[in-house]
């Protein structure tokens, strides 16, 4: 038995619509994965910022911790005996790659009878394979603690 064409033209508009419709899904979902593969790329990038400059804190943390330790160690030392100027050495394990050096500087005060008195000490401690980063702590001592 033979559809009316009514009928036949109603069908075929809606196969075209079915058609339009998967096309339309198919290029939606194309769409939908590109910009969540970009977001994705876009996080990543972000997250591998972030670990990169927490690791430079923890270095920055880990030589500020050296620096105070052997600064309080040298001037216990200091108080003891006088120290012998220049100075500097490597740090004991584990943390034989940081290496600190202790340098002087006069101070600049008033009255001049006070300047000859007190000297201005500088620890620096730094990795020994690179000169960056690197931490350096600065104090006043009295020069009694410096042998001549």
């Amino acid at each position: 038995m033979a559809q009316p064409a009514k009928s036949r033209s109603t069908n075929a508009r809606l196969r075209r619509r079915v058609r339009y419709r998967r096309a339309f899904l198919l290029i939606e979902a194309t769409i939908t994965a590109a910009v969540i593969g970009i977001g994705l790329v876009v996080v990543s990038r972000g997250i591998g910022g972030s670990l990169k400059a927490l690791a430079v804190l923890q270095q920055y943390d880990r030589l500020v911790r050296l620096a105070d330790s052997q600064l309080t160690y040298l001037e216990a030392q200091a108080q003891h005996a006088p120290l012998m100027l220049p100075a500097g050495g490597t740090f004991e394990a584990p943390e034989t790659a940081y290496q600190w050096s202790l340098t002087r500087q006069s101070v600049s005060v008033s009255p001049q009878e006070l300047a000859d008195t007190l000297v201005t000490m500088t620890l620096t401690v730094s990795r020994a394979n690179t000169p960056n980063p690197v931490a350096r702590l600065t104090t006043v001592w009295p020069v009694e603690w410096l042998a001549q």
